[in-house]
């Protein structure tokens, strides 16, 4: 399990929009640092409120080192089984405020860990925009340095759950479609398909819970929410080539299995040229079946041997622009 470092957002860097009464809300963060020091985590949560007149950058700093405390004061009870409820109430308080990847992670981890997987796909789709966010104005070189394994580990996490939502459960739970984010600034694909971790020009095999019929090559219906989701991805990107190759869990014949997966790689591919239609019309789009070919997970151990195979029994994508 990776072990994210904790970002702790400094409380007097240069904040925009100063209001005229600064030296009045500096108090109030000077305040606030000091109840953090004491460990007053409730009262410095209460403190935020007299940031209100300051203005949002102001609110937002003092939510993540609030949030950065609250993330620090959960880490030293995590193996402490006895307090795990206690843990859970800290890491869904510092994540609350939406401004920690770190904290959106570890909520997203206790839902994973309760079976909550279409709240696990939310909260990882969250940390991973927010680790985009943290690091935006570090130097490109330095980003990927410092992202890559996180973001990797966040983004498999967040497909594996978005997969999981979307099959029904041996016990009859239906499957749910957990769409891919959106940036609330300007509409575009985030999460799993942010443009920060954009995995499918990287040649990366970037999987969609694109789920079938039981035996057969047609769409079920959460499988066609996200073969839809995926036709907007491609018109909002306009790649010149897209690969599509199908996978079928481990169960069956070899050669079943292989025809199997082709039919439904191939009728993917029929799905995306008529929908987009004359939008990628110079566009190349292939189809190949691969047969039972195990997914690289973020962590087997987390999942029973029924899990692992539904997360096989997937469709992936590569594209390029």
């Amino acid at each position: 399990m990776i072990r994210p470092v904790v970002a702790i957002l400094a409380l007097f860097t240069t904040l925009a929009a100063t209001p005229s009464h600064a030296d009045e809300c500096r108090a109030a963060l000077l305040d606030l640092q000091n109840m953090l020091k004491a460990g007053k985590l409730d009262d410095a949560q209460r403190q935020i409120g007299a940031l209100d007149p300051c203005g949002a950058a102001y609110i937002r700093s003092a939510q993540g080192a609030v949030a950065a405390a609250y993330i620090r004061a959960a880490a030293k009870i995590e193996t402490v089984e006895a307090r795990r409820s206690d843990y859970r109430a800290l890491v869904e308080t510092a994540a609350g405020y939406h401004v920690s990847w770190e904290a959106s992670w570890r909520l997203a981890s206790l839902e994973r860990e309760a079976r909550q997987y279409r709240e696990a796909a939310v909260s990882f789709q969250e940390a991973i925009d927010l680790l985009a966010a943290a690091t935006a104005e570090e130097p490109e070189q330095k980003m990927r340095e410092t992202q890559h394994k996180t973001a990797q580990f966040l983004l498999r996490s967040a497909d594996e759950m978005r997969m999981l939502a979307a099959n029904p459960t041996p016990d009859g739970q239906a499957g749910a479609f957990v769409a891919a984010l959106v940036d609330k600034r300007d509409g575009t694909f985030a999460g799993v398909y942010s443009p920060t971790f954009d995995r499918g020009l990287a040649a990366e095999k970037v999987p969609a819970p694109i789920t079938f019929v039981f035996d057969s090559d047609a769409f079920d219906e959460v499988g066609r929410k996200a073969a839809e989701e995926i036709v907007e991805l491609f018109k909002a990107r306009k790649p010149v080539r897209i690969q599509v190759v199908g996978y079928t869990d481990r169960k069956g014949a070899k050669d079943y299995n292989l025809a199997l997966s082709r039919r439904r790689a191939d009728a993917v591919k029929a799905f995306l040229r008529q929908e987009l239609g004359a939008s990628v019309r110079q566009t190349t789009i292939t189809a190949q079946g691969r047969g039972s070919v195990p997914r690289e997970l973020s962590d087997p151990s987390l999942y029973t041997p029924d899990e692992i195979d539904r997360l096989d029994r997937r469709v992936e994508f590569t594209w390029g622009e």
